[in-house]
């Protein structure tokens, strides 16, 4: 009888663990993220985190913080940045050598990413003038503080970006 008991609280004990590990979450990569995580978005290139979601937003919300837009003003807006946005991905394509698909990382020599860079800087630019074009005197004014902030904060963290690959 004595037997029994010990084998049945055995039982319990061993059902109870693997419970319990059974419904923890599993883990995955260096990161520890959650493999089922679906608040965080995993891009192609496998980086994972809150930079690269704000990236994938664009800077323009950023730059609009505290601007209320009228429902005409807003339309004028996201034609400008949907503009923008088709010219910096025809500027990507043309950075990528021929045959490479998509998902392929090809990384181009430092011309070329120099002058990929100095085309994309005048597109911002260009759109951040159109952008300002489109606000009264009153927003612009936000607007403009929003720029010369969201400025100083990439000045003060230019040059510490991880090395990837290193």
């Amino acid at each position: 009888m004595k037997a029994l008991r010990l084998a049945a609280l055995g039982a319990a004990i061993l059902f109870g663990v693997s419970a319990t590990a059974t419904a923890q979450r599993p883990m995955r990569g260096t990161d520890r993220a959650p493999a089922n995580d679906t608040t965080r978005v995993r891009h192609r290139d496998g980086a994972v985190g809150a930079a690269r979601q704000h990236a994938r937003r664009g800077f323009g919300r950023a730059l609009l913080r505290g601007v209320s837009l009228t429902d005409a003003q807003k339309q004028q807006v996201k034609a400008i940045q949907q503009k923008y946005a088709g010219e910096r991905r025809t500027l990507a394509e043309q950075l990528r050598p021929a045959g490479a698909t998509a998902g392929q990382r090809v990384r181009p020599d430092s011309a070329q990413r120099a002058a990929f860079q100095t085309q994309v800087r005048s597109l911002r630019e260009k759109q951040l003038a159109e952008v300002r074009g489109v606000l009264t005197s009153e927003q612009q004014k936000t607007f403009d503080a929003n720029v010369a902030s969201f400025r100083d904060r990439a000045k003060a963290h230019r040059g510490k970006g991880v090395r990837r690959g290193a």
